[in-house]
């Protein structure tokens, strides 16, 4: 069996923020695929993804992986194959196998540097 880490990073641009944090997964992952935690329901397209309806989702580094981890679980093999984000109004929970494994460690900073743009927390006009 795995663990996982979690990262909390604080924040309250909500669906925005999800956003951003999929888009960097998607730089180092660029097959992956998406699961609505709450669904269950697989998307294979980032441009299907309803982050306005998301509250949690699991990133699968490719279709493969999404078959492993249905299949296996939190199986060894299937160690940094998918990271887990959870929103609430104040914070994105990020969790990782292995936060120190190169590829994770590139994700998790460009998660944190894209968190700190101002246009984040702007608002747009009516």
């Amino acid at each position: 069996m795995i663990g996982g880490t979690d990262i909390v990073m604080r924040t309250s641009s909500g669906p925005a923020a999800l956003d951003l944090c999929v888009r960097m997964i998607r730089m180092e992952w660029a097959n992956a695929v998406f699961e609505d935690a709450r669904s269950e329901r697989y998307v294979h397209a980032y441009e299907d993804l309803s982050f306005s309806r998301l509250g949690e989702i699991f990133v699968y580094r490719d279709a493969e992986a999404a078959k492993a981890w249905q299949e296996l679980g939190a199986d060894e093999s299937n160690q940094n194959t998918m990271i887990h984000i959870l929103m609430s109004d104040t914070e994105m929970t990020v969790v990782v196998d292995d936060p120190h494994d190169a590829a994770m460690a590139r994700v998790l900073d460009s998660i944190r540097a894209g968190l700190r743009m101002d246009i984040l927390e702007m608002r747009a006009a009516a």
